[in-house]
């Protein structure tokens, strides 16, 4: 055995293996990481966003009439959101508004041309989001919007400018 390659192997050249304790180890309430283990919301979310925009770029510029519940889904739940629903919705209403800006901030990036088109329709319900009472929708709408002038900056840009300056 080569005595030299061990001592590459190991932080010192001491032969005590006994592990120091550490200023943490002894707090019995600190936070033990498990590595072995995986976010399974993480995992979740990241396949989710993997498999809209595979769907996305397989349905191109058909997507709107092959899965017409997914475009009509982010686009509905968008346009039914008033001003007086700004300020009275429930935590229900919130939570499916933020899901749906979820999958618009991801689908943004992913549809055809003629589709993003569309979405820029969204903008002033978009706008009026920003007004919520609830940060996740404003967050999420913030986000979609700043998303879309990705992709159309001179139109985004144009309707911040008249609509929201």
């Amino acid at each position: 055995h080569d005595n030299t390659s061990k001592g590459t192997l190991t932080r010192d050249s001491s032969t005590d293996s006994t592990p120091t304790p550490t200023p943490s180890s002894n707090n019995s309430n600190a936070k033990k990481i498990n590595f072995d283990t995986t976010n399974t919301n993480d995992s979740a979310r990241h396949g989710g966003e993997s498999a809209l925009s595979a769907i996305c770029q397989r349905f191109g510029e058909t997507l709107q009439s092959k899965l017409p519940d997914l475009y009509n889904r982010t686009v509905l739940d968008i346009e039914q959101f008033t001003d007086e629903l700004c300020q009275t919705q429930s935590t229900s209403d919130a939570q499916n508004l933020a899901d749906t800006l979820q999958i618009l901030a991801i689908l943004i990036p992913n549809v055809h041309e003629t589709i993003l088109n569309n979405y820029l329709n969204l903008l002033p319900n978009l706008s009026r989001c920003l007004s919520s009472k609830y940060t996740v929708i404003r967050f999420f709408s913030a986000r979609c919007i700043g998303i879309l002038s990705m992709y159309k900056i001179d139109h985004v840009l144009q309707f911040i400018i008249d609509s929201i300056l």
